[in-house]
């Protein structure tokens, strides 16, 4: 008994006793219990250590209590020197009891306070990563407003550029066909308008067709947006007979709406011209639409340009 005494006085904390410490905390990472039940196991376990100290110190006073009471009625040394011995070990076994059971304590403290910590950053790294989420959902939505309206000018830039009419050669190959067709062009009282209908005029006349007239008419003229060809209409005669120079022009027309679609140019059909002529194609130049709808209504006075459809 002295001898397991003095072992457990002279006892060190070791890397051997560290492991023995963490060994329920590996073993219930392995076998998966929960920590209620290893906090349970671990009161167990420092109560049996505890009543294993008292039994200590209980056989010392046992085997040592004659020797003590030897001592008080002589006060000798040797007497003394016979007592020493197991009074040093069972202050030791009680010192070891009263200091282990402060230092679990302790341990305890510390543990909670750990847990409260990983709690604590767990809970601030939940909120950071909803904060990065929030603004990679923010920026995600700007980019989204900046792409829109990136898109918003690019058509506003188109609505303001000039309309070409591409491969100008070609088209007039393809409309020599229906030459000679008598044709009118108008255009509104605008550099743009002007630029366009002069394309138009000179693609006309490489393919033969004969001008009646090119002129500009006043800014606030009753026009459409984009060009509308007029003389789609067939009209017939008492006998019920399409004329020929009026199907000619009808054909021509349809050709050119195709010619004008194909390239940068806005085109749409429209009846016959009630004051032109027969089979004249009449050509009316209006603002460019760019990407805004095309105002087909009649008496539009051509300043949709800054109305952006839906």
């Amino acid at each position: 008994m002295i001898s397991l005494a003095l072992r457990r006085l002279f006892r060190r904390r070791s890397a051997a006793s560290i492991e023995d410490d963490i060994a329920p905390i590996t073993a219930a990472l392995r076998t998966g219990v929960s920590d209620q039940t290893l906090e349970r196991s671990e009161h167990r376990f420092g109560v049996a250590e505890s009543i294993c100290g008292l039994f200590v110190v209980l056989g010392v006073c046992f085997e040592y209590g004659p020797k003590f009471i030897v001592f008080l009625q002589t006060l000798t040394f040797e007497a003394f020197r016979d007592l020493i011995g197991g009074l040093m070990i069972a202050l030791g076994v009680a010192g070891e009891l009263l200091f282990a059971s402060l230092a679990a304590n302790k341990r305890d403290r510390l543990r909670d306070r750990n847990i409260m910590r990983v709690a604590d950053l767990n809970w601030k790294a939940e909120q950071e990563s909803l904060a990065r989420a929030e603004v990679e959902k923010t920026l995600a939505g700007t980019t989204e407003a900046t792409e829109r309206l990136r898109k918003e000018n690019l058509q506003l830039e188109k609505a303001f550029s000039r309309r070409y009419f591409m491969h100008q050669d070609k088209a007039a190959e393809r409309l020599l066909q229906f030459g000679p067709v008598e044709v009118l062009i108008e255009y509104l009282q605008d550099g743009e308008c002007r630029s366009t209908a002069g394309m138009i005029a000179y693609t006309l006349n490489m393919a033969k067709w004969r001008f009646s007239a090119f002129r500009a008419v006043p800014y606030d003229s009753p026009f459409f947006d984009g060009v509308i060809v007029h003389g789609l209409i067939r009209e017939v005669n008492d006998a019920g007979i399409v004329p020929e120079h009026i199907e000619r022009g009808s054909r021509a027309a349809e050709a050119l709406i195709r010619e004008l679609n194909k390239t940068d140019i806005k085109a749409h059909g429209h009846a016959a011209d009630p004051n032109a002529s027969p089979g004249v194609v009449v050509i009316r130049v209006g603002m460019n639409p760019g990407p805004v709808k095309m105002d087909l209504s009649p008496g539009y006075h051509g300043n949709q340009l800054y109305r952006f459809s839906n």
